[in-house]
């Protein structure tokens, strides 16, 4: 048994390692070439303009939003009932575990706020990878009906199979064997979710809604500092799949340089220059990254809250009440008395009399 623990965390420490350097070598060949790009855009072409980067923060608020109430709404599909001012500060303080190599720390986050407020680590985790796997669904469909495919040959009419294929696999039937596949190769075991039809629909049209939002958020980026932007579906695709590919990248959390490397490549067939498609994704980073840190501050307040509240009831409930300071919910019972119960003796002089 030691030894399987020290195996295990062994490749852990492993992964993490791995993940760090990975992460450090990628973002400094991402600054090597965005330091050597940005010198070749006309100063001129570069602007400051305030209220687009407000409008892309508000957005991203609500992107934030969507993805959580997701969450919920298959946690509720799938029988857990639990009020959304105790779960939703599980969705939002774990997610700032996403920025940490390994691109798994938020979902054991996950799994263990959720644990503390009864919700099993198998639903938790259920819910979690529904969600994800709808948005992968989601982000290729966005690309593969996006204007990137808008060209005169049979690409277009390839890509659009996706739509029709992306929906087959969302069946339950078919989704769930996916899903389970997937749980076994990392030795979990399967999942069994009560989930129709419509719900996963319904969960990938508001993960297709986000990639829509994002791309006005990238847009509303670039509008701020470099006055040129493509419209907002193409934005839409282009960042979907750049997503998709750089979650691919399991030790690099975030996709940190990979996505920001399909960015340049597919903004460059629109006279985007790689150093401003990088310098615009990372600022959309740091966007995400205020919304996260204010939306994990928000959900540690529910939280703390929630379990003074706890606390308040659990002593109130066990102890008595003190003089002066207020009045136990719970009636006092005096203990109960045991008394002797009197036994009666039968006279049984007449039936002696009768006898005689």
């Amino acid at each position: 048994m030691q030894s399987e623990n020290k195996t295990f965390h062994g490749r852990r420490a492993f992964r993490i390692a791995a993940g760090i350097i990975l992460t450090v070598i990628v973002a400094g060949f991402v600054v090597y070439r965005f330091a050597g790009d940005w010198s070749r855009i006309a100063e001129e072409e570069l602007r400051f303009e305030y209220w687009w980067l407000a409008a892309a923060l508000g957005m991203v608020f609500v992107n934030n939003l969507v993805h959580a109430g997701g969450w919920y709404m298959v946690l509720r599909c799938m029988g857990r009932r639990v009020p959304a001012r105790r779960a939703l500060p599980v969705f939002f303080i774990s997610q700032l575990s996403r920025n940490v190599p390994g691109s798994v720390w938020n979902y054991a986050g996950m799994a263990y706020l959720g644990k503390r407020i009864g919700i099993d680590r198998k639903d938790t985790l259920s819910a979690a990878m529904i969600v994800l796997l709808c948005g992968l669904v989601s982000s290729v469909i966005i690309f593969a009906v996006s204007p990137v495919f808008s060209i005169g040959d049979g690409v277009a009419a390839l890509a659009l199979l996706t739509v029709p294929v992306g929906l087959i696999l969302l069946h339950p039937r078919i989704f769930f064997s996916i899903l389970n596949a997937g749980l076994k190769l990392i030795k979990k075991q399967p999942v069994r979710v009560s989930l129709r039809y419509h719900h996963l629909l319904c969960v990938l049209l508001a993960e297709g809604a986000t990639w829509l939002v994002s791309g006005w958020i990238f847009r509303c980026v670039l509008l701020s500092f470099f006055g040129t932007a493509p419209d907002v579906f193409t934005l839409a695709g282009i960042f979907a799949i750049s997503w998709c590919v750089g979650f691919m990248v399991l030790p690099v959390p975030g996709g940190l340089g990979v996505r920001e490397a399909m960015l340049a490549l597919l903004l460059g067939q629109y006279g985007i220059e790689p150093a401003v498609a990088v310098a615009a994704s990372l600022v959309t980073r740091l966007l995400q990254l205020i919304v996260e840190s204010a939306l994990a501050a928000a959900g540690g307040v529910l939280w703390r809250r929630h379990r003074l509240s706890g606390l308040q009831a659990g002593q109130m409930s066990n102890g008595p009440p003190e003089q002066g300071k207020g009045v136990s919910l719970i009636e006092e019972v005096p203990p109960c008395e045991i008394r002797k119960v009197p036994t009666v003796e039968k006279d049984t002089s007449n039936v002696v009399n009768r006898s005689v």
